[in-house]
């Protein structure tokens, strides 16, 4: 929010840059570590697969460098999978800058989609864990220096790594199959030394519905300027990080630092609360709970769930109830604003 506010040549503004890339490093190496142990927060939807690749072009380009060209085979027809798309761009970063230190004098650097349908053995070839069928291959090729067979061997295995000490954490390519298979497909490497590297990932062709998933955009004409959201959140910073983000954006804002607070200021507002945005867990109650308490006083409010545990494990606590729209922790302020307004509009 500093950065946004502060001319981009202002006092400062580098070291805020700084900061905030900080604490995205410490994510993402959480999240590393989460898809590695299959464990990370998925949010899987029906994606076009060259679309995806195509959207990370630019991206690429700016990350391997001027010296290292950039190239696009992509499949003319649609490669429906179902994934998670955040997590499968990580992935094409991942094998991006693997083949860009692996191409220290420049190179070409190819990214390919195709439909491929395995056999049994050709399967077998790939995993023996892998199902025959048909899946779409996304293979990410290098004119770079290659592997022997042994580093081949174990170049997934979570902190192994050619690279001295400072130059990675061995997490890259251990990220990837954890991702991969997350998303029920697999990856095979194929590489020689000086000949370069070739990464195969396999995604199991979605038969699901025609029209793949679009990636969300925010929300215009939303309903800010007339809606009131009551923030309910025992945890001092996130409350106050959610309430700055909706108060910037028009909303008028009831913050709440407790249950018993909440209730009580849901009784005696007597205009209407629009939106409850309501923590899962917290000290006397939980969020749904609190929720059902306040539409006593206003029916018309919507509910709009955050955790830091999966939208899955929060949904399961209701039994059978109609799922809540849920946001996961942490969010950034154009991912809370677009599932606010989803939310009201629903």
């Amino acid at each position: 929010m500093l950065i946004s506010d502060l001319p981009q040549d202002a006092h400062g503004v580098d070291y805020l840059i700084q900061i905030r890339d900080a604490g995205m490093r410490a994510r993402d190496l959480t999240r590393q570590l989460l898809s590695f142990a299959r464990k990370q927060i998925m949010s899987m939807k029906i994606l076009e697969i060259s679309d995806v690749v195509r959207s990370y072009e630019q991206m690429i380009g700016r990350m391997v460098g001027e010296d290292i060209q950039v190239n696009l085979e992509l499949a003319p027809t649609p490669l429906p999978a179902r994934a998670d798309a955040s997590l499968l761009g990580q992935v094409l970063m991942n094998l991006a800058v693997n083949a860009r230190d692996a191409m220290p004098d420049g190179g070409r650097l190819t990214f390919a989609t195709g439909l491929v349908e395995l056999d049994e053995a050709g399967a077998n070839a790939v995993s023996p864990e892998m199902i025959p069928g048909e899946y779409i291959m996304i293979a990410v090729s290098d004119t770079g220096t290659g592997m022997d067979e042994k580093v081949a061997r174990n170049c997934f295995e979570p902190f192994f790594t050619t690279k001295d000490v400072d130059k990675g954490t061995g997490l890259g390519l251990s990220t990837v199959y954890g991702v991969v298979k997350q998303d029920s497909g697999d990856i095979q490497v194929s590489s020689q030394l000086g000949e370069g590297t070739t990464f195969k990932v396999y995604l199991p062709l979605s038969h699901k519905g025609t029209s793949p998933e679009k990636h969300a955009e925010i929300i215009h004409g939303d309903l800010s300027a007339a809606s009131t959201v009551l923030v309910v959140e025992d945890e001092a910073s996130v409350r106050k990080l959610a309430c700055m983000i909706l108060r910037r954006r028009g909303y008028t804002v009831i913050e709440s630092k407790d249950v018993e607070n909440a209730l009580a200021l849901a009784a005696s507002h007597k205009a209407p609360i629009n939106l409850v945005l309501s923590d899962v867990v917290m000290p006397g109650m939980k969020g749904p709970e609190v929720f059902r308490r306040i539409a006593e006083h206003h029916p018309e409010a919507k509910l709009l769930l955050m955790s830091g545990y999966s939208e899955s494990m929060v949904n399961s606590e209701g039994k059978g109830e109609a799922v809540v729209p849920f946001i996961q922790k942490p969010f950034s302020g154009p991912q809370l604003l677009l599932k606010v307004a989803e939310t009201l509009k629903s």
